[in-house]
């Protein structure tokens, strides 16, 4: 392993730590559910992108390095097929740390695809994930406005969202 990426990973491991100890889902038990699950970064990289047995994905010559952070499942459309909700965090090379709520939808023919990603933060906490029909809820830790990003997140915050017509979009939280 390069010693950049090897800073990398670490940082994004270290930054991501508490937010692992603290949901109930890991890649291992999630991978087992929702193997092969190709990603889209959004702005971040334009093609796909699918983790390696570590929860994973690392492209040099891009400076993309991104790492599963927690998952969970339910039907997320109402098709009775089990569904899962992944959150990734993705560095670029800086210094940031860009998180995102990936939807996962049954084909029903054993396959799932990434239907829709949203960006939650920069350098955030996730600290839960739970899926209630459509809804999906992040339970997240933020700054306040004027802390700078070298600040560790302390501020409770709930992002809330639907999956609509095959789209995922934020909604007001309860």
């Amino acid at each position: 392993m390069r010693p950049r990426r090897s800073l990398r990973s670490l940082a994004v491991l270290l930054g991501a730590l508490s937010a692992v100890l603290a949901t109930a889902c890991d890649y291992q038990v999630f991978r087992l559910a929702f193997a092969d699950v190709e990603y889209s970064l959004g702005d971040l990289i334009d093609e796909q992108v699918r983790l390696d047995e570590n929860g994973e994905f690392f492209d040099e010559e891009a400076m993309v390095d991104s790492t599963f952070i927690t998952g969970t499942s339910g039907d997320l459309n109402g098709d009775g097929l089990l569904d899962g909700v992944a959150v990734l965090a993705t560095n670029t090379g800086g210094t940031g740390f860009f998180y995102t709520v990936h939807a996962i939808l049954a084909d029903g023919d054993g396959g799932f695809s990434d239907v829709g990603n949203v960006f939650i933060g920069d350098r955030v906490a996730v600290t839960g994930v739970e899926v209630s029909g459509p809804t999906i809820e992040v339970s997240r830790l933020i700054r306040a406005d004027d802390e700078p990003f070298v600040a560790e997140p302390t501020i409770l915050s709930v992002v809330r969202l639907t999956l609509a017509d095959g789209e995922l979009v934020v909604t007001p939280a309860r």
